[in-house]
Order: structure tokens, then C-alpha cells, then sequence
């Protein structure tokens, strides 16, 4: 599926078993979509992690390079 989250477009991956679920009426879309933006703010808390990361890693880079 995709979809636009925070003016952000996204593609959701969901399970065969959840689209069942849901089809069948024993999962609520409330939940089903309550599942999806917690699943799209751990993936976008995890990208800022490793941005991060990868920041301070070329910052050390340059830093060591400087000294020699």
C-alpha cells in the first residue's frame, strides 16, 4: 500500500494474515492504522539514528584526516 504520512509518501508493507483480519471484521481499522504509524515512526526514529550516526562517523573522518 501506499500512503502519505506527514506530507511524506510511504509504501506500507501489511500481511496477508492482517488483510484477513481486517476483511473478516476482527481487526478494526483503528488498530490497523494505529499499527502502521507505529511501524512508520520506529522506521523514521531508526533513519534519523543512523543519519545521525553517519554524520558523527564523517565528522571523525575528517577530523583524523586533519591530524595526520
Amino acid at each position: 500500500m501506499i500512503a502519505d504520512i506527514d506530507g511524506k509518501p510511504c509504501v506500507i508493507e501489511i500481511s496477508d494474515h492482517a488483510i484477513d483480519a481486517y476483511e473478516r471484521g476482527n481487526l478494526p481499522l483503528s488498530t490497523l492504522a494505529n499499527a502502521v504509524l507505529k511501524k512508520y515512526d520506529e522506521n523514521n526514529a531508526f533513519a534519523e539514528r543512523e543519519y545521525e550516526r553517519g554524520i558523527h562517523q564523517e565528522l571523525q573522518q575528517q577530523h583524523s584526516l586533519g591530524i595526520k
